[in-house]
């Protein structure tokens, strides 16, 4: 088995291979190789769900290559533990290796690179996807308020690690990759993110990064990222995680996907009346919401772009490109 051909995999290929690393990595947490492993997700890591004696026990993520280090994951896990023993939230607690390590180095021969793998409880719930309504923006922006008061309040250990989500971040030094590497770019599509970008990351420069506005986020909150269960809300996937504006947050988590919509204004009035309940928000950093929606844009294009080496996320590349482009003239059309 060479790991060599794994990009020339298909999806299922690369999934089965992927499998059998996961089975090397269940010793390193003290299950059986032999343990069920169910594909949740292969995309931007691989996760299988572990089955219990009632329902799933545990998600095993294997983390992709060149993103998250074992130093940054482990400051992820540090945040949850946290999380679970400072908050009534429900998040996915982490599960140390036999070594007391949570984040364990695999390697197999069908499978590029060493990669860490993490074992997170099982959080029961349905993904929220693109469920809308009041009373639901309601609980999203009181989910989002408290997160955020933790990360504000939390006294981080003097070793912990995470992506900084400023200007350089998403912008001009994209830690997702580049939009302008994005393959089938036209010239004039060039010269637009362009202006967009350097536009936007002028406007977030000065925007500032007081105590108020920036602190540690999920930073990746949309509706696949949060199940609900019997009327609950519980985030999940916190890989994204990391130090940026809280506005950004609040963007993907509850405006982005209604920006434009005839009932946004009161959807957003819905999110802010129980964000607000709980934690202080000034309605004027709202005028910097298209900057965030640009970026966003132009970050998820040049995620796309960046990982032409799985199947399931190159073939969403045309679509990227087009919505990018239509978010870009909009945002240097009116702002």
């Amino acid at each position: 088995m060479d790991a060599r051909g794994y990009q020339a995999l298909t999806f299922r290929g690369q999934v089965a291979r992927m499998r059998e690393l996961g089975r090397d990595a269940l010793r390193r947490f003290g299950l059986r190789a032999s343990t069920p492993l169910i594909l949740q997700g292969h995309g931007e890591n691989t996760v299988f769900a572990i089955p219990g004696a009632r329902g799933m026990r545990y998600a095993l993520r294997i983390h992709r290559l060149h993103y998250q280090t074992p130093a940054t994951i482990r400051s992820e896990m540090l945040w949850l533990d946290a999380l679970t023993r400072d908050t009534e939230l429900v998040v996915q607690r982490p599960r140390p290796g036999r070594d007391g390590d949570p984040v364990q180095r695999v390697e197999h021969p069908g499978v590029p690179g060493i990669r860490s793998c993490v074992l997170l409880g099982w959080v029961h719930g349905d993904r929220v996807g693109r469920r809308n309504g009041l009373a639901h923006q309601r609980r999203v922006g009181a989910l989002m308020a408290h997160l955020h008061n933790h990360a504000a309040t939390w006294q981080r250990p003097a070793d912990f690690t995470r992506f900084r989500w400023g200007e350089r971040g998403l912008l001009l030094k994209p830690a997702w990759g580049d939009p302008l590497a994005a393959p089938g770019l036209r010239a004039a599509d060039r010269a637009l993110f362009c202006e967009a970008r350097d536009k936007a990351a002028a406007a977030l420069k000065a925007f500032g990064k007081g105590k108020q506005r920036w602190g540690l986020t999920h930073a990746d909150m949309h509706g696949w990222n949060v199940l609900r269960n019997e009327g609950q809300l519980r985030p999940i996937d916190f890989d994204d995680s990391g130090f940026g504006w809280f506005l950004y947050d609040i963007m993907i988590a509850g405006l982005l996907a209604h920006w434009g919509k005839p009932d946004f204004d009161a959807l957003r009035d819905a999110f802010f009346e129980s964000y607000t309940a709980v934690r202080p928000f000034n309605e004027r950093d709202l005028e910097r919401l298209p900057d965030f929606i640009v970026a966003r844009a132009l970050a998820i294009l040049g995620w796309l772009a960046n990982r032409r080496d799985n199947p399931g996320l190159a073939e969403r590349l045309p679509w990227a490109i087009k919505h990018t482009r239509g978010k870009c003239r909009a945002y240097l059309r009116e702002n």
